[in-house]
Order: C-alpha cells, then sequence, then structure tokens
C-alpha cells in the first residue's frame, strides 16, 4: 500500500495512492487511512483506519514519529505500521 499525506498546519490526512496487496481487505485508492494532528512533541497523534479480511473495520489510535527516511508509528492492534519508508 502507498499512503499520501498532506499536510496542512498542525494537521495530516493520509490517503491511499496505491491500494496494492491491501485490496483483499476492502481497501480503496483515494480512501482516507489517517487523520493526524501533531503534539507538543512533534509526534502526529490519532486515528488510522483497520479492516480485516471478514469486513470487519474500525479506527484504531495511532502515534507516528517522522524521520529523515521513515515514519515510524506505535498503534495498539497491529505492527503493520511500524517502519513506513518515506518515499519523498
Amino acid at each position: 500500500m502507498v499512503v499520501e499525506f498532506v499536510v496542512d498546519q498542525r494537521k495530516a490526512v493520509g490517503r491511499i495512492v496505491e491500494p496494492g496487496a491491501a485490496t483483499k481487505y476492502g481497501y480503496k485508492k483515494g480512501e482516507e487511512m489517517f487523520h493526524l494532528a501533531a503534539d507538543a512533541h512533534g509526534d502526529w497523534v490519532g486515528e488510522v483506519r483497520w479492516r480485516g479480511v471478514s469486513g470487519t473495520q474500525h479506527w484504531d489510535g495511532i502515534r507516528m514519529v517522522a524521520q529523515a527516511s521513515a515514519l515510524t508509528a506505535t498503534m495498539t492492534n497491529d505492527g503493520c505500521y511500524k517502519t513506513m519508508a518515506k518515499v519523498r
């Protein structure tokens, strides 16, 4: 999956650019995947849309730290976003 983040001041929205193998979970191009806000420490805190193969979905809490070459995330239920490579 490829996700593009658009930042406006201290808020960011991540939308799916290319769902790749995540189409089996129902993710689609253009879908909003992340809603984030910068906290006082420079981390990005918010929620991520999670889906299972059975069709269940919900928004989970997530904290992301932007680094030079990756976004590192902590979330409660899934390790998928632990280290996402930055493309730009």
